[in-house]
């Protein structure tokens, strides 16, 4: 059901008021201080965002954990330092009735940016411009800037459906088996973790399932009838320190693209949603970020 599907993405043009010292990757840094802006105003807003689990009480038939309803992309350029007046730019990426709440996600980056800073040395920036990203010239926004899947969908349309390359834009960090997949996934691992999370989140924040059982049941089995055709893709690290558990942790995941072959036309619409939503773990930090090429 993915004409329930709701989402709302924007591009956040930011500019900086003085020196930004940042790391190479910039994910754990934004969704940090995102977080600390959002407990800063208001303790229950922080809850919602990020303790989305408080929020729900029954488990969840896909045993899939219930994801944050958003997802932060920081900028994705690798300078380390942003000077006075430099230009930068990030995605908000709000899922179903979450999408309600832009105005206070919008809040608190701007209190980020203006008042508690980022980055060593607590860096300030303003948010100079804002847009709400659309899939295709035929998409319309609703009320809260949200669109639906079935407009994102519509604009996965193929000439042949027979291949389709991904391109992994920020590391993926994929389960099978309970293992972090180390090399180029299969495309029914693939598939199956990108369902359980647009269930997921349609399920929690939508209020229906993206897909029903026999449905799923059924592009299961043709998923296993997908092959990996070109894979060049290589396992990068990255490491981010925790201040809840006072440690270093390790995040790694894949980069690179995949070419998978097969009959893929079943397939594009999801794949397409999922280019909206980001796939595997740690995905409120950016991670699982990939473009469909065909």
């Amino acid at each position: 059901m993915l004409s329930h599907f709701a989402i709302a993405k924007f591009h956040l043009r930011l500019k900086a008021s003085g020196r930004i010292n940042l790391p190479a990757y910039k994910g754990s840094t934004f969704r940090g201080g995102f977080g600390q802006a959002l407990r800063s105003m208001s303790p229950s807003w922080y809850s919602y965002f990020f303790e989305p689990s408080k929020a729900f009480s029954d488990p969840d038939s896909y045993s899939c954990r219930i994801p944050n309803p958003y997802v932060l992309l920081p900028p994705l350029d690798t300078e380390r330092t942003y000077l006075r007046g430099h230009e930068f730019s990030c995605e908000l990426t709000l899922f179903g009735q979450a999408a309600r709440h832009y105005s206070i996600c919008l809040a608190a980056l701007e209190f980020l940016g203006r008042g508690l800073g980022i980055g060593h040395g607590k860096g300030k920036f303003k948010l100079v411009g804002l847009d709400a990203a659309l899939p295709g010239e035929n998409s319309s926004l609703g009320a809260d800037y949200t669109i639906s899947g079935d407009d994102i969908a519509g604009a996965a349309v193929s000439t042949s459906g027979k291949t389709a390359t991904l391109r992994l834009v920020t590391r993926l960090r994929l389960k099978d088996q309970n293992r972090l997949v180390g090399r180029a996934p299969g495309f029914s691992v693939f598939f199956g973790r990108l369902m359980e999370r647009l269930n997921a989140i349609s399920r929690y924040y939508c209020g229906c399932e993206a897909v029903d059982r026999n449905e799923w049941q059924r592009l299961s089995r043709l998923a296993r009838g997908i092959r990996v055709k070109e894979a060049k893709v290589r396992w990068d690290d990255w490491s981010r320190f925790s201040g809840r558990q006072r440690s270093w942790m390790r995040f790694g995941g894949l980069l690179g693209t995949v070419t998978y072959e097969g009959d893929l036309a079943p397939f594009l619409p999801y794949l397409a949603l999922g280019e909206w939503c980001h796939v595997g773990g740690k995905t409120s930090f950016g991670l699982g970020k990939y473009v469909m090429e065909r």
